[in-house]
This record gives structure tokens, C-alpha cells and sequence, in this order.
């Protein structure tokens, strides 16, 4: 089943806990974007595990078997679209506007409203003046004037794939804060020890066969190891792997550039203040273990393929001991998942000043061909 090009370049590039690489790729792609290709990226990017739901007749133009049907039907659900009332439709091919994207944007990563802006063309009493604001608030379009938001003007795909990265990053940060914010609360009310943990997010990198990128400098050098830190990593491993062998998984090798990313990331944190799963600069866990040299596109050499790794991020602060760090990974359902995710083959370990870090990776099998030769 094909699919348009820009909803595939979202899904390999914005892959983010996905199991699977994108449907076969065509060539000759439109440079704009359609209300189906719109949806559909914006569904996944915020959940991959969209059900599949069939149109019975329901609506007119959405022809059963569609790459899309499933995903026009949970987006007119979700509110995301509305159906045109004069033949029940939902016009999945119709050119997307910026200011459409704009509300698509808004109600899909639950934005909020009327967000302050000085758009000239935005009339204040108009349909779309309630999400106007979230263009200026995160700069998603460029344009000649900055008083002008052109909310007529046909989207591109660059600017769908950009506004829904900017928006990926906004929504991970939110979420990590209320995540810390309600812990603390339940941990004052219990009159707690104030450890925090925040759920791990598990990352798919998927990539086709390309050149070998240059080996990062980075990874050419080991990370000079505080006295103790040795022994803090190594009990940390055999908690890990002791857990993994109850569960009737493989042991996890412990390995030199995760450890580099982790001890970096945990020095940071704890060197500029922050804790959460996106830095202040906006950098990812993709971005902290691909800088270390992990993984490389060159293992795509051998076939006409997707092939990837999955990564994994554990985070705690406050806790005294590895054993203590441990004890509240696996007291969380999410941590604990990771811990014994048995896709990850590798971890590394970080501690700087309270603050812990697990990294896990490993390579994921390949998952989707593509159909009309090399990305």
C-alpha cells in the first residue's frame, strides 16, 4: 500500500515509540500537504496506536482500504476535523491552509487558546483567531512580514514537519513537568523522601541505506570515571540483569558510548539545574546517544531496508544509593518496563550529585522494505 512521500519522511524522521517503519514510499511527491496526510502524521506523533476503524457508508469520499481511512475517522471522532455537512464528507484530499493546520495543531497536542499574538490579518471575531496565536508563540511559520501570518496560504511540508517536531518537543516537556509536579504532591502529602523518577521514553531510530556518517569525536574517548563510579554502575548492571534474569531475559552488556551518554546527561543536568528527558536547548535522548557514535547508518548497507535501533532513557534524582535508584525504577510501571524491555541488548550508566541515568539501545530488526529503491 502506498502512501504520499511527506507522510513517510514525517514517520521515519518522527518515529518516536514506534514498532514499525513506514508504509512503501512513492516518488514524485506534491510539495503540500492534504488534510489526510496532515491527520494521519499528526495522529501518530502522538500516538502510534491509532485503532483501526472502517467507514460504513458513513462518509463519502473516504473509500474503505484507504491508507487514511482509519485515521480521517479518529480525527473527525477526536474533533481534530469537522465533516462538511452538504454530503457527509470529510475531504481528505483538500489542500491544508495554516490556519487549518493551526486548529489541527492546537486540538491534537492540546494546546492552549487564544494565545497572545499581533497578526494584522487575523481578525480578532474570525473562526481561526483562537489558535493563531500558537504560530507566534513558537515560531512555527516564517513569513516576509512578522504582523502577517498568511493564514490562507497553502502549507507546505517543510512547515507541517517542522511545527510538528516544535510541538513533539513542547508536549514531552509539559508532560515531564506534570509528571514531577504531581509526584511531588503525592510525595509531600505522604511526607515522603522527595526522590523523583520520570517515565522513560523509549525511541525508535529507523533509517534506509545511506553513507556512514563520520565517527563523532565524542565517542573516541572514554569519560573519566569519579572514584566509587565504577562500583555505582557495576551494582546498578547486577540489579538490572539479576531483575532481567527472573523475568527469563537476556542479561544486558554493559556498554562504552551509552555510558558516555548517560555521564554526560547526568553531569549536565546536575550542572545547569534542569531534570527531564528534554534538555533546556531542546536536545533528545536521540540526540545524546547518536553524538556518542552508538549507532551508525551503515549497518543498512546490506539490504534495500529499514533497519533501526530502539533507545531508552531512565531518569531519577534525590536518591542516595544505586540500590535506592533501583528500588524506584522498578516500583514504576514505566521504568520497570524498560528495565526489562527485551529489545534493548546494551545500557550505560551516569550519576552526577543525586542525579541517575540509564541508557538503553539495541538494534531492532529490519521492519519495512521499500518499495521503489534507495530514500
Amino acid at each position: 500500500m502506498n502512501i504520499p512521500y511527506l507522510l513517510a519522511s514525517l514517520l521515519v524522521t518522527l518515529v518516536v515509540g514506534h514498532d514499525h517503519a513506514p508504509p512503501d514510499i512513492i516518488e514524485n511527491p506534491s510539495p503540500y500537504v492534504t488534510r489526510a496526510e496532515a491527520v494521519t502524521s499528526l495522529l501518530l506523533s502522538r500516538d502510534p496506536s491509532i485503532p483501526a476503524v472502517k467507514n460504513h457508508g458513513q462518509f463519502s469520499d473516504i473509500r474503505p482500504g484507504t491508507w487514511y481511512e482509519s485515521y480521517m475517522l479518529a480525527a473527525e471522532k477526536f474533533g481534530i476535523i469537522s465533516a462538511n455537512p452538504v454530503g457527509s464528507t470529510l475531504r481528505p484530499d483538500k489542500l491544508v491552509t495554516r490556519a487549518e493546520f493551526l486548529k489541527m495543531l492546537t486540538l491534537t497536542f492540546h494546546q492552549p487558546m487564544r494565545l497572545p499574538h499581533d497578526f494584522a490579518d487575523v481578525p480578532p471575531t474570525s473562526w481561526m483567531a483562537p489558535y493563531a496565536g500558537l504560530a507566534q508563540q513558537y515560531h512555527l511559520f516564517t513569513t516576509a512580514d512578522p504582523h502577517r501570518l498568511d493564514p490562507s496560504r497553502v502549507l507546505n511540508e517543510n512547515e507541517a514537519f517542522e511545527a510538528i517536531k516544535i510541538l513533539q518537543r513542547v508536549s514531552a516537556e509539559r508532560e515531564d513537568a506534570d509528571a514531577e509536579q504531581q509526584l511531588a504532591a503525592v510525595q509531600a502529602t505522604q511526607k515522603l523522601t522527595l526522590y523523583t523518577i520520570i517515565s522513560t521514553r523509549r525511541t525508535n531510530v529507523v533509517f534506509s541505506d545511506t553513507p556512514p556518517p563520520s565517527a563523532s569525536a565524542a565517542s573516541q574517548a572514554a569519560f573519566p570515571s569519579p572514584a566509587g563510579l565504577a562500583q555505582v554502575r557495576t551494582r546498578i548492571v547486577t540489579l538490572v540483569n539479576g531483575a532481567r534474569a527472573e523475568a527469563g531475559l537476556r542479561p544486558l552488556i554493559y556498554n562504552a558510548p551509552l555510558e558516555l551518554s548517560a555521564q554526560t546527561y547526568a553531569e549536565r543536568m546536575s550542572g545547569e539545574g534542569f531534570f527531564g528527558h528534554t534538555a533546556p536547548d531542546g536536545q533528545t535522548l536521540k540526540d545524546r546517544i547518536q553524538a556518542t557514535g552508538y549507532y551508525t547508518r551503515s549497518l543498512s548497507h546490506d539490504c534495500n531496508c529499514f533497519k533501526g535501533f530502539a533507545l531508552g532513557e531512565n531518569l531519577a534524582r534525590g536518591q542516595k544509593t544505586a540500590d535506592e535508584a533501583f528500588r524506584d525504577w522498578m516500583q514504576s510501571p514505566a521504568h520497570r518496563s524498560a528495565i526489562l524491555n527485551a529489545d534493548y541488548s546494551d545500557i550505560g550508566i551516569g550519576e552526577s550529585a543525586g542525579i541517575w541515568v540509564q541508557h538503553f539501545g539495541g538494534m531492532l530488526l529490519p521492519s519495512q522494505t521499500i518499495a521503489s529503491g534507495k530514500n
